[in-house]
């Protein structure tokens, strides 16, 4: 079973939502379906909110680069 490096809540989300990793991150980086980057983000904790309410709503991918340097992706829809 492999684990995740974070998780995303809630998804769907209409206003805000939180990513929480396993590790401490160093890099947050949002984007649009089209690729487009929306957000790039610095932070140290577990814990970050993000406020979408100012987002179209459609699908997005949340890229978290860990204290490591791994990498993962995820989609989020925002409604």
């Amino acid at each position: 079973e492999e684990n995740e490096a974070f998780q995303i809540f809630p998804n769907p989300t209409n206003g805000e939502f939180i990513i929480q990793t396993e590790n401490q991150s160093e890099r947050i980086v949002l984007y649009g379906n089209d690729g487009k980057m929306l957000l790039e983000k610095a932070f140290s904790d577990r814990n970050y909110n993000v406020d979408s309410s100012e987002l179209n709503t459609g699908i997005y991918y949340c890229k978290i680069v860990d204290s490591n340097g791994n990498v993962e992706v995820k989609k989020i829809i925002i409604e």
